[in-house]
């Protein structure tokens, strides 16, 4: 039984969006100043099929202000350009968009993918900005870093609950307790002895425990079967 494939939104834990709100049209005083506030998010997300780590990140969004006739710059010239990064493992890094006219929406993902070794911890450096043709970096999110692996643990039936509803435990070689579980799978009618499921681990910091998505659970009768645990 496979499972849909599941993804996690994160926001950049210490993503501070360096804004200017922008009269960067000294020369040009008062009305003739030129006006810009971003209005841009940026998120990240993951996911796996069992074997592979797949990674997203996006900025998204728009510029609202003013830039008046008067004005010394040409405005209908002035751009905004997306950036994003995105590294897991050795695979990526920084990607560009296409420039929009500054108070258009724009919206970029820079997409990876990795052939993941099982237990083996990836980092995950992510970070956007939009640049802008007359300031530089109009956006910013300092980047931030995640760690990531795929690990696999064997359930076992507990009880059947009907109309495909399965509740699990761990049933794991040795005893052990493993890192990732999932207390109910949905599968057929009745509900298979067990399942061996594959598992996207993931934590912010090194300090912190993993939390764990269940991407793909594949009924198996060999119980008690492996389980990854440090």
């Amino acid at each position: 039984m496979k499972r849909a494939t599941t993804s996690l939104r994160l926001i950049a834990p210490t993503a501070l969006v360096l804004a200017f709100l922008l009269g960067f049209a000294q020369r040009g005083l008062g009305q003739c100043q030129i006006q810009m506030y971003p209005q841009y998010s940026s998120y990240s997300s993951f996911t796996t099929d069992g074997t592979h780590i797949y990674t997203s990140v996006t900025v998204s969004g728009t510029t609202y202000g003013y830039c008046p006739p008067c004005s010394p710059y040409d405005c209908n010239s002035v751009l905004h350009t997306p950036k994003a990064l995105n590294v897991i493992g050795s695979v990526g890094g920084w990607s560009t968009g296409t420039p929009v006219h500054w108070n258009y929406y724009l919206n970029y993902t820079n997409n990876q993918s990795l052939a993941a070794t099982e237990g083996y911890e990836y980092t995950w450096c992510y970070s956007t900005q939009v640049q802008c043709t007359v300031v530089g970096v109009f956006y910013n999110i300092l980047p931030a870093v995640g760690y990531l692996s795929i690990l696999h643990t064997t359930l076992r039936l507990t009880v059947d609950m009907g109309m495909g509803t399965c509740l699990t435990q761990p049933y794991c070689i040795g005893g052990v307790t493993p890192i990732c579980s999932e207390p109910e799978i949905f599968d057929g009618a009745p509900c298979a002895a067990g399942w061996f499921c594959g598992c996207l681990a993931y934590r912010l910091s090194r300090s912190q425990p993993y939390s764990c998505i269940v991407a793909i659970c594949n009924p198996t009768d060999v119980l008690p079967g492996p389980c990854d645990h440090y």
